[in-house]
């Protein structure tokens, strides 16, 4: 009895197993689909081919979903390899490029062939003349003369909104700024919405001065052209066959215009038929004409190659003038620039460096007005710092300044006073570090060793056992030297003594000669005392035998009372340098 669940629960199971096999098969089939990734790929591989070509129908959703992914792989791809890009658009592109420079070769060679024409003839010239008088451009009134029409711009403009689809414009037209179209557009566009769906009385053209408005309406476009001169019949017949083409072409996106015009890009190589263009046939020159004219383009283009050569002679001459004021030592060009004769030059300039206008004039470029702008500075150039210190200082004759490696050297002799004041003003000046003096020697102690030898070889002279001088002038002489030597020795703080020594013949008694040598020199001291010399300065000397003392003094008369000048250390602050070396740092 226990058991007949269990045995009821088997035979449930085995019932539905036999009414159910299929169904749980291929539910358990789904399961292990769904499950397996690798499972989804066929299945989607099958059905994707299908599912686009039913969402082409479908607007753009398929475009706006797959845009950014295709963008993506091809930015990929060219960055990756470029080079199979290029191979795969080289049969599109290259056709293309090479069309399109022949074209503006093409057009390039008539356009010159057009000017030369127009230029270089009798009615060139008068329409040169027109041009002046009526404040045209050149080409303005070859165009009104020879044009007989063209068409300037091409509007595809969507009926509904009154919005521009395309719009085209003659390669030769001065495009206008973006306010002017804008203006335009919604001019075109009120004209549009205003008269364009007036089933009576609508407007198929409008004349504006030497413009006029084509019109051609659609069912959903309209297409305006702007041609400048009398257009044929047959360019409104080109207008509407134009127009029907792009209805025909174009139908659904005009349907379904949404504000996006860059789907009628397609429709531009249509609107190009519509941009047409005639001029009035050139009549045949004659043939002396054309030797006028080949002259005056040999006359053109020799005018042209003196007036290039001449500018570049001026342009070089210039160069040449900027290099040259480049290199002057205290002078910094910061601009320069010319317009015809008009020329400037800006920069920075030392007030002891060259005149730039000098400069110019070695130059020896006539005709130029040239204006220079340079703002004062100090060049720390060796030779302006050296010239700013002798102008500063201004040393005296006799004194030189040199200036090595920012030091100043003061070589020579000065005036103590201006050793002084060297000493104390050389580092205010701007680019110097540091002052050496020690090639310097004061001037007053040249001065003072000048006396010192002129005193020295002095002697007052006595006759044979007289103690009278012979010549007492030398007395008032050997005395204005020492005066002159005591005020030296003040300023230069030198302590100095005068020593006076007589002298004898050596015939006669010696005790004799001794006294006379003693008497000489007493009155030779009062003598000079009473000259004004400081009696504290002077000094006897030792009444020496005459012929030591002519051992001394080789030379000396046999009877005279001669000086001998003796000084102390010199110890004047203008001669005591620092650490004796004479360099201030």
């Amino acid at each position: 009895m226990k058991n007949k669940p269990n045995g009821d629960m088997k035979e449930y199971e085995r019932l539905k197993q036999l009414l159910m096999h299929e169904e749980l098969a291929r539910v358990e089939a789904l399961e292990r689909r769904l499950s397996d990734p690798d499972g989804h790929a066929p299945l989607v591989g099958r059905d994707l081919p299908r599912a686009i070509l039913e969402t082409s129908h479908d607007g753009k959703k398929l475009t706006h979903a797959l845009g950014p992914t295709v963008e993506g792989i091809l930015h990929d791809s060219v960055r990756n390899d470029p080079k199979s890009m290029a191979d795969a658009l080289y049969p599109v592109m290259g056709p293309s490029i090479r069309r399109s420079i022949a074209e503006a070769l093409s057009g390039m060679i008539q356009s010159f062939n057009d000017v030369l024409a127009h230029s270089l003839s009798w009615q060139g010239f008068k329409w040169r003349l027109e041009a002046l008088r009526t404040k045209r451009s050149f080409a303005e009134v070859v165009l009104l003369h020879s044009l007989v029409y063209r068409v300037e711009q091409c509007f595809l403009i969507h009926r509904e909104t009154g919005l521009v689809l395309q719009h085209l414009t003659a390669d030769a037209v001065r495009h206008q700024d973006a306010d002017m179209v804008a203006a335009m557009l919604t001019a075109i566009q009120d004209f549009v919405k205003d008269s364009f769906d007036a089933d009576e009385g609508a407007l198929d053209s409008l004349s504006m001065g030497e413009l006029r408005l084509i019109i051609e309406k659609g069912p959903e476009a309209v297409l305006a052209l702007v041609v400048r001169g009398n257009p044929p019949h047959d360019l409104t017949t080109a207008a509407h066959e134009c127009l029907s083409a792009v209805h025909e072409g174009m139908r659904q996106e005009l349907r379904g215009f949404n504000g996006d015009a860059t789907v009628f890009e397609q429709a531009r190589p249509m609107l190009k038929d519509c941009m047409r263009a005639r001029y009035q046939e050139k009549k045949q020159k004659p043939i002396a004409f054309l030797a006028v004219a080949t002259a005056a383009v040999l006359l053109a283009a020799g005018g042209g190659w003196y007036m290039e050569s001449r500018h570049r002679e001026k342009e070089t001459a210039w160069n040449n003038y900027i290099a040259a004021l480049e290199r002057e030592p205290g002078i910094l060009v910061a601009a320069e620039g010319r317009d015809g004769t008009q020329a400037f030059v800006r920069g920075l300039r030392d007030p002891l460096a060259r005149e730039p206008a000098a400069v110019w004039q070695e130059a020896g470029i006539p005709g130029w007005d040239v204006e220079f702008r340079f703002r004062p500075y100090q060049s720390l150039e060796p030779e302006f710092v050296l010239r700013r210190a002798e102008g500063a200082l201004a040393p005296p004759e006799g004194a030189r300044l040199t200036l090595e490696d920012g030091v100043l050297h003061a070589r020579g002799e000065a005036p103590m006073a201006w050793m002084r004041r060297a000493r104390e003003s050389a580092r205010a000046v701007a680019g110097i570090s540091g002052y050496d003096d020690t090639g310097l020697a004061a001037l007053e102690l040249r001065r003072f060793d000048e006396l010192d030898h002129i005193i020295e070889n002095r002697q007052v002279l006595f006759d044979e056992g007289s103690a009278q001088p012979e010549n007492p002038e030398a007395i008032q002489a050997v005395a204005a030297d020492i005066r002159r030597l005591a005020r030296l020795s003040t300023s230069l703080g030198i302590d100095f003594s005068l020593l006076l020594t007589g002298t004898t013949s050596p015939t006669g008694n010696e005790e004799m000669n001794t006294s006379l040598r003693s008497i000489r020199t007493t009155v030779v001291r009062k003598a000079l005392e009473r000259a004004g010399v400081d009696p504290a300065v002077i000094r006897t000397g030792a009444l020496a035998p005459p012929a030591s003392t002519f051992a001394v003094r080789p030379g000396l008369p046999l009877r005279c009372v001669f000086f001998t000048v003796r000084s102390m250390p010199k110890t004047h602050p203008a001669l005591v340098r620092d650490n004796d070396t004479g360099a201030t740092p």
